[in-house]
């Protein structure tokens, strides 16, 4: 087949591609600065690890609310016309006026939470920590919604599943740098603050790029009448049609929820006497990203895309069990064995994190061939509370586990500070509060992603299935056509 022949039905410019695959890598920047950094930080400005944690649990109740509101409303509001040149372009598009609307907030609450100062009494540290998370939290509500851009960008199939992959490559190219990026900033003269603020530009002005130059040409047209009718009750009615939505969420939320492998730096600093060791080990954590996204578009027309977040799923279990069984002493010795089971475990968790996540708009596209209603935002908001709920459990989970194995707080600005408090007999670790670190760093893991394994087992979502809803929803072909086509393909 020629090359032309094989992008027949392309709709977007190459230039609107390359800046939705920029703009992929806004949110997922800020977030994992977040969650990589959060619970280290908090642990270094004096904050009890059980106080953290079950804040942040607090602050989850009202983000449940939070993220179903959102999807109701994605779902439910289209944005009017306006005259101003301005407002055109504010509110153009079915999902893009909520991304330009609401990412805003994100590096406010970013910034807020990583300036506590320490001179000031716990009770307010605590209160700024809540208000900057709160922030924060509500402007990632809007990651569901960049989610579903590549709905209302095209309605071809293989178009849409390269956007998706080159979008993962962007997520991965703005998140994956900031672990790398972050260690060294942190670790050195910028501290927590100085590290907060550059990542905040950095995910405002990926932000900006999409914002301006992304157009949704597939947005289909909206009955009025429909969505009137279109309520709470109806809304979770169709969430009861998707079981397949239900089972990759339990297994996005179970490796998810045991990736605590965020205290890398303490890893490094307090298990191999060296901060900087995390850097390397991050390094090797982002070359399978860079290999593997080029790849993904030609792997997903062999392999079901839930097939491969399976098998990256044992992949990532496996060679995390070679890491953990051995243990620290051995691998003072040989560092590049674990240097390159790392590599393993990060391709496994980079294929699990991508092949899920282009799973979201294939079940949005069967809610609505099952429902009849366009719920896509239901649907992303589902997905985006799953990974919100994640990033902040994850670090309450883990924050429990070491403080359950005795771990201690400090008041330290920087990695430097801690080890002239350590000379001082000040931030000393148990060998019970160590182990606790490596089981948080290796055994945990491995055990969620052996248990998401079996929750995707439940996820049955094939490719030429959905390319018949997609014929379907998009009035390609009628109903009767579709049920026929389907029938063929059982």
């Amino acid at each position: 087949m020629s090359k032309k022949a094989k992008k027949e039905g392309w709709i977007v410019p190459v230039s609107e591609k390359l800046a939705m695959v920029i703009g992929s890598g806004s949110i997922p920047a800020m977030q994992t600065f977040v969650g990589t950094f959060l619970a280290i930080y908090l642990l270094m400005v004096g904050i009890d690890a059980k106080i953290a944690a079950v804040v942040l649990l607090v602050i989850k109740a009202w983000d449940a609310i939070d993220d179903v509101v959102f999807g109701y409303l994605v779902d439910k509001v289209r944005f009017k016309e306006r005259k101003s040149k301005f407002g055109k372009w504010v509110f153009s598009g079915r999902y893009m006026p909520w991304f330009r609307i609401l990412i805003l907030i994100i590096p406010v609450g970013t910034l807020i939470i990583f300036n506590l100062n320490t001179s000031l009494p716990l009770s307010i540290r605590i209160a700024q920590y809540v208000f900057g998370y709160v922030l924060f939290d509500a402007g990632c509500t809007v990651s569901g919604a960049y989610g579903l851009l590549p709905l209302s960008m095209t309605n071809n199939y293989d178009e849409r599943n390269f956007l998706l992959a080159w979008t993962v490559m962007g997520q991965g190219l703005g998140s994956l740098p900031v672990v790398f990026l972050g260690t060294m900033l942190v670790a050195g003269s910028l501290g927590y603050s100085g590290a907060a603020t550059v990542f905040s530009i950095i995910g405002l002005v990926l932000a900006i790029i999409p914002a301006l130059f992304v157009k949704e040409r597939n947005v289909t047209d909206y009955d009025e009448k429909q969505m009137k009718e279109y309520n709470i009750k109806e809304m979770f009615k169709v969430l009861k049609t998707l079981p397949e939505l239900i089972a990759l969420g339990v297994g996005n939320l179970l490796w998810g929820i045991f990736y605590t492998q965020g205290f890398g730096l303490f890893e490094a600093y307090y298990l191999y006497n060296n901060p900087m060791l995390s850097v390397i080990t991050t390094m090797f954590a982002v070359i399978p990203t860079i290999v593997l996204t080029p790849l993904l578009p030609l792997i997903y027309k062999r392999i079901d895309k839930i097939v491969l977040a399976r098998i990256a799923c044992l992949i990532f279990a496996v060679s995390g069990a070679f890491v953990y069984f051995p243990g620290p002493p051995f691998f003072i010795r040989h560092l590049p064995l674990l240097f390159m089971l790392g590599a393993f475990s990060a391709t496994g968790y980079t294929m699990t994190m991508m092949s899920s996540a282009q799973l979201v708009p294939d079940l949005a596209e069967l809610a609505k061939y099952r429902s009849g209603k366009d719920v896509a935002g239901i649907v992303g908001a589902v997905m985006s509370f799953i990974s919100k709920m994640v990033n902040s459990l994850v670090t309450s989970i883990s924050l429990l586990i070491l403080s359950a194995y005795g771990w201690q707080s400090v008041e330290a600005n920087s990695f430097e500070e801690l080890a002239k408090l350590n000379e001082q007999g000040i931030g000393l670790q148990t060998d019970l509060a160590l182990r606790g670190l490596w089981n948080v760093g290796h055994l945990f893991p491995m055990f969620g992603f052996a248990l998401a394994f079996v929750a995707y087992l439940f996820v049955r979502v094939k490719k030429d299935r959905v390319q018949v809803y997609m014929k379907v929803n998009s009035g390609v072909m009628t109903r009767e056509e579709g049920e026929a086509q389907l029938a063929a393909l059982k």
